[in-house]
């Protein structure tokens, strides 16, 4: 079996800070509208990188040439490919880091989906998932995470939409219609 062409295939970013919803989106929303949910964090974690549950990371870059190397194969299998993750992490200082623009042109998604959410309800979902507060301030993170997957999006010439979880199911349809096989 051959696979599909390329132009009916799509690889959405699916981005957003840890905690405001993007998992459950993943499950309620993308999944059953045909889309292949995998996290950035598990490909990484699968090539034996570094997924720390502190969310901070010591060598950023080479988990993202783990990404690079390992999102290849999964391009060439879905037709509808959603990747969950982010466009700023927390170094190992706890400093927020933008990934760098040439990990997203080698990824090449076709279409960049940020999701954004009240900070406090993100602080309480963290709170009830994780049982502690992050030290991190998550309207700072958010705003970064948000201005540098519009950056990118503007410099790879692709779609962005920065949507809260109420618009998300009219973005989810919209793009699962597009990209029909």
């Amino acid at each position: 079996m051959h696979p599909p062409s390329s132009h009916n295939r799509a690889f959405v970013f699916f981005a957003g800070v840890h905690g405001v919803g993007k998992t459950t989106a993943c499950k309620l929303l993308w999944g059953p509208a045909g889309f292949h949910c995998v996290t950035a964090s598990s490909i990484i974690k699968a090539a034996k990188g570094e997924v720390s549950s502190s969310k901070r990371v010591t060598d950023v870059d080479a988990n993202q040439r783990l990404l690079v190397q390992n999102v290849v194969s999964l391009r060439s299998t879905w037709n509808h490919l959603l990747m969950d993750g982010h466009f700023v992490i927390m170094n190992r200082l706890g400093v927020p880091e933008s990934i760098d623009v040439s990990v997203f042109e080698q990824l090449s998604p076709s279409v960049i989906v940020c999701l954004r959410d009240e900070p406090d309800l993100i602080l309480q979902r963290l709170r009830d998932r994780d049982s502690q507060t992050p030290t991190a301030n998550i309207a700072a993170m958010q705003d970064l995470e948000i201005k540098h997957a519009e950056r990118v999006a503007e410099q790879l010439n692709v779609p962005f939409y920065c949507t809260s979880p109420d618009e998300l199911p009219d973005i989810v349809k919209m793009l699962a219609a597009t990209h029909v096989d």
